[in-house]
């Protein structure tokens, strides 16, 4: 099985100069908009999203047809990309972390560890890992050749309507004095947010326990 995981950090390092090169960008551009600590929301993201559409490569090269010959079930060779997926996203959160604390420190700006700012970035973090990737594994799986970037973007349409459903209920509330503003309240919502990563994660546990044996009895196409 060890050799399953290997062949697809393979496929994912061999595209190393594109992956660099679009983690540095959006990375800088974080650094440069004063926005560092969304880092530690895109890395895990970007991560997860690399491990999972190796489903996509192995269709296309003709990969997954080829290990239905191998002494591993169906079953266990698609709850590996469940598997690494999450590993993957754990990294990147890991990696992302570090960045921020690296920037912040450079900056010398304090590591708010328990302020809004970084939990809504984890918890957008944690609705579009968990869901986008616990729908796109088995729709990878499901779709047809020349399907890829429509499973893909189907992916990213649950957690784009969650993030964006929570985005409408953020209210403020003015406290005014004759014609001067005193105060301004936001109210970030954030516990529906928090709500909302965790119904994701258990959309992937969900999936991860349920749907590879129901793709295992799928024909390869």
């Amino acid at each position: 099985m060890k050799g399953i995981y290997r062949k697809d950090l393979y496929q994912i390092l061999a595209s190393w100069p594109v992956l660099l090169l679009i983690a540095g960008i959006v990375t800088g551009l974080m650094i440069y908009f004063d926005a560092a600590v969304g880092i530690s929301a895109f890395f895990p993201i970007y991560f997860a999203m690399q491990a999972a559409t190796t489903i996509i490569s192995d269709r296309s090269t003709g990969w997954t047809r080829m290990s239905t010959t191998f002494p591993i079930t169906r079953k266990r060779l698609t709850e590996s990309k469940y598997q690494l997926t999450m590993v993957s996203a754990l990294l990147g959160f890991v990696l992302g972390m570090a960045i921020w604390a690296l920037v912040s420190a450079l900056k010398q700006k304090p590591l708010d560890l328990a302020g809004d700012d970084l939990q809504i970035n984890l918890c957008i973090a944690a609705i579009i890992t968990f869901c986008a990737t616990g729908t796109l594994i088995p729709l990878a799986y499901m779709a047809k050749k020349g399907q890829e970037f429509i499973t893909i973007f189907a992916s990213f349409l649950l957690p784009a309507a969650l993030v964006i459903f929570w985005s409408q209920n953020i209210s403020s509330e003015v406290t005014m004095a004759g014609n001067d503003i005193i105060s301004v309240n936001i109210n970030m919502q954030l516990p529906m947010l928090q709500g909302m990563a965790i119904f994701s994660l258990l959309l992937f546990v969900a999936s991860y326990l349920i749907m590879p044996a129901i793709l295992a009895r799928r024909d390869q196409r």
